[in-house]
């Protein structure tokens, strides 16, 4: 039995909230020198620019207009494009509050040449024209143009289809791509080249959507995944937090953390010290009681405050409360409030985001009422085995045409669940016999983490189904992304055949995900 100095179990805890506030204290210097007066923050103040663009970048201001972004900034290089057939890819994403309006276009800066068998190039012999190959251009999987290639340098812009776009609702998640069919090469017996610039840009001239923000999408819309824009937020404290409060402040900070894999950028400040520019340009984030974070009355929070305590029907004093709204200062960014009119109640709040299924309240997806806090959850708000079907594909998932091909398969995770060890994908398929087997694959990833690949071969052409183990790390809180990819290669692409090759994904593929 181990030896225990009298007194042991009173030092623990003082210990332990020493720790809490040095570990605070080593985030935020301002919690030591609070100031007495806490500002009242204008409305609408006039935006500024928070990061300092890199050399060729645009700004944090030009991208909040989404004007002209360049491809490099989205992490794109010049790619070569080699015909008879090949493809391009550019995935990104926008705040999910952005909604795309006329002026909104991709202009691409292609090089286009015809190089023969003996690598000539033979622009010089057929000058700028326009000699049959053309350039297939999606937006959202949506087909924007077929443009006929030019010889040359040639810059294109295209309006994007913004009525088709409106029909789908807007997660924030887009992507580009980009099919060369140059099967004029086997006519002409050359081989065309395309080079997408990287100074390309895609101009998302939008307006400001304000849709009612869920609690159940978060970390959406505080965080969203490959944004353009700097993904930052602000935990706003009280200025002499209790220990109660401290550790509320350290488990929503933690509960980001996890849902964001550590991608956001979390900063913390006491209110005395939060102005006006902060308040503009951050996502914010408020953790403590009512009375000691006195902007709440002034914030047109989805649930009512009057003399800095919450006034909800049903709700008691020790019950937690979260909103989630957008900023009453900048209608682009967004306000989560983590509070009560109580100690116990901000730590019930803090735990249920972090942990719990949360239940909204009176009907509205942005507020929680936190009576109680169930951390022994044995039902998950998911069957561990759901089918593509019951995804949502109910149909066949056709991968037709020659080359690299994907497809989107997605799924959601609330906050505070995690996958279970044994979590797998069993992917039933089938796929062409005109397919170089000993070259065409199928690969998986999930959240751009590789699950692994299919080599084709003869016993893959009927349809059969193969099982690729889930890493828990790979899934995320939030909407998770399923990405099956496609490589099909042919030993002749001159074929009448070539756009008849195809990968056929069965809806009765199975996810396997115990929360």
């Amino acid at each position: 039995m181990g030896y225990q100095q009298p007194g042991t179990n009173l030092v623990k805890p003082a210990l332990a909230i020493s720790i809490i506030i040095l570990f605070l204290l080593s985030i935020s210097p301002g919690i030591i020198y609070a100031q007495e007066a806490t500002p009242t923050p204008a409305a609408q103040p006039s935006p500024v620019p928070t990061t300092a663009p890199l050399a060729g970048q645009p700004s944090l201001e030009d991208l909040e207009t989404g004007k002209d972004i360049p491809f490099s900034y989205l992490g794109a290089v010049d790619t070569v494009l080699n015909g008879p057939f090949d493809t391009y890819f550019l995935r990104f994403s926008t705040p999910a509050n952005w909604k795309l309006v006329e002026g909104a276009s991709i202009t691409l800066h292609l090089q286009t040449d015809i190089v023969n068998l003996g690598g000539t190039t033979l622009r010089t012999e057929l000058g700028n024209q326009r000699y049959g190959a053309k350039l297939d251009v999606f937006f959202d999987d949506i087909l924007i143009t077929s443009h006929p290639l030019a010889t040359g340098d040639e810059e294109v812009t295209f309006d994007l289809p913004l009525a088709d776009l409106q029909e789908s609702p807007n997660t924030g998640e887009h992507n580009i791509y980009l099919f060369l069919d140059a099967a004029i090469d086997c006519q002409i017996e050359e081989l065309s080249t395309v080079v997408i610039k990287a100074d390309s840009q895609v101009d998302l001239t939008h307006t400001i959507n304000n849709p009612v923000p869920s609690l159940a999408q978060l970390p959406q819309p505080i965080f969203q995944r490959n944004s353009i824009i700097p993904e930052t937020a602000t935990i706003v404290t009280p200025n002499q937090p209790t220990a109660t409060e401290l550790s509320a402040i350290l488990t929503t900070a933690a509960a980001f953390g996890r849902m964001t894999q550590g991608e956001l950028v979390l900063t913390t400040i006491p209110i005395n010290r939060l102005t006006q520019e902060t308040a503009q340009n951050a996502n914010l984030i408020f953790v403590g009681k009512s009375e000691a974070l006195p902007w709440f009355e002034s914030m047109n929070l989805p649930a009512t405050v009057a003399q800095n305590r919450f006034v909800v029907d049903g709700m008691q004093e020790i019950d937690g409360i979260l909103t989630l709204s957008n900023s009453p200062w900048n209608h682009a960014r967004f306000i989560l409030v983590v509070s009560s009119n109580s100690d116990e109640g901000v730590l019930k709040a803090a735990q249920a985001l972090s942990g719990g299924t949360l239940l909204t309240y009176g009907g509205k997806p942005n507020v929680a009422v936190i009576a109680k806090v169930d951390t022994n959850i044995q039902s998950p708000p998911s069957p561990a085995d759901r089918t593509f079907a019951d995804l949502g594909y109910q149909d066949t998932i056709t991968i037709r045409g020659p080359g690299p091909r994907s497809f989107d398969v997605t799924f959601y995770v609330p906050p505070g669940f995690i996958a279970a060890s044994d979590s797998y994908l069993d992917i039933t398929f089938n796929h062409s016999s005109l397919l170089t087997l000993e070259t065409s694959v199928l690969t998986l990833s999930l959240n751009d983490r590789s699950l692994g690949g299919i080599k084709y071969s003869e016993e893959t052409i009927a349809e059969n189904s193969m099982r690729f183990s889930i890493p828990a790390r790979a899934v995320l809180p939030g909407t998770n992304t399923l990405t099956i990819s496609t490589n099909h290669i042919v030993d002749d692409y001159c074929q009448d055949w070539i756009n008849d090759v195809f990968t056929d994904i069965m809806p009765s593929s199975l996810l396997h995900l115990p929360l």
